[in-house]
């Protein structure tokens, strides 16, 4: 097989997987069930690393309530700044002390006190394509993002759900035919 022709092919292939991806939404990815857990941003960091710990999750979409607006995500980059931040502002004691009062919405200012860049505020329309997800995804270098509904008179955000890179590839597993993967699986071979 020549190069010409891998390339061809490894072209047409790229062009399909573009097309499936135009194909379908954002929405489509989400299982018919989910639970969702949102975080006001006025929750206690203690109570917030609680409930993730109890529901197995590694994030959050944390919701303004001052505001009535998505405000970000929660983390584990958050709890790592937070350890840095007390490690080096505070004594142990200090540390227990002031996390016993401690709100989601001052982690920002952690954030800028330890040196970290600030994350991007990134979401998306649910009726966004998955191309548009991905693409997203990349040039964000973010590992989830949060789908916002707007509600079309009011302008008022609804936090649908998070779309991963986890649950965008499980969706493409179980939706593109197996001859497809074959055909990569046998390409890969060639480079």
């Amino acid at each position: 097989m020549s190069f010409d022709s891998i390339k061809e092919q490894t072209n047409e292939i790229q062009h399909l997987m573009c097309s499936f991806l135009k194909e379908h939404t954002a929405y489509d990815v989400l299982p018919v069930s989910y639970r969702l857990i949102v975080f006001d941003t006025r929750l206690l960091v203690k109570k917030a690393l609680n409930v993730l710990v109890q529901n197995g999750i590694v994030s959050a979409p944390l919701w303004s309530s001052e505001s009535q607006k998505f405000s970000g995500m929660l983390t584990v980059s958050d709890f790592i700044n937070l350890i840095q931040y007390y490690y080096t502002h505070s004594s142990v004691e200090e540390a227990l002390k002031e996390i016993e009062s401690f709100e989601l919405a001052h982690l920002r200012n952690v954030e800028k006190s330890v040196g970290a860049p600030a994350p991007q505020l990134v979401s998306m329309n649910p009726m966004s394509t998955l191309y548009d997800a991905c693409k997203l995804l990349a040039e964000s270098r973010v590992h989830r993002v949060p789908l916002l509904d707007k509600e079309p008179g009011t302008g008022a955000e609804t936090i649908v759900s998070v779309i991963t890179q986890y649950r965008i590839l499980k969706f493409i597993a179980s939706n593109v035919r197996f001859e497809f993967f074959i055909i990569i699986f046998l390409l890969r071979d060639y480079y």
